[in-house]
């Protein structure tokens, strides 16, 4: 019996040092990982088959709650986290409201969001 396909991530970020170390650690954990530096070039790479986001709030050619919509109208099972170094109070509800999972803010423990990532994708225990 041959193992299931990797689940594919999208990340976004236009921090370089952000998107390596997530790129970095999630394919080092087994998952296919793609990224985008933008919003443009994430709309580009986001296709069939994507089944999370990290997704970077603040952009240089947008916002990133913009990108929820397009994501989830075009693959509604695609979970989408946003992350922020800005304040999370007001943000949390309105991405939730938006579609997304949950906000990570940063700085953040690139192990701690592979936790996330791992349990958000993982199917329930059979019981």
């Amino acid at each position: 019996m041959t193992p299931p396909p990797p689940h594919t991530i999208l990340v976004v970020d236009d921090e370089l040092l952000i998107r390596w170390s997530l790129v970095a650690r999630l394919t080092q954990a087994g998952f296919h990982v793609l990224e985008a530096e933008d919003a443009s070039s994430a709309v580009a790479r986001f296709g069939p088959g994507v089944e999370l986001v990290l997704l970077d709030v603040r952009l240089p050619d947008g916002d990133g709650r913009d990108l929820i919509g397009k994501f989830k109208t075009r693959e509604p099972a695609c979970r989408v986290v946003l992350m922020t170094a800005h304040d999370t109070r007001d943000l949390s509800e309105q991405a939730r409201q938006l579609g997304a999972m949950t906000v990570v803010q940063k700085p953040f423990d690139v192990d701690d969001v592979l936790r996330m990532v791992q349990a958000a994708l993982d199917p329930a225990p059979a019981l």
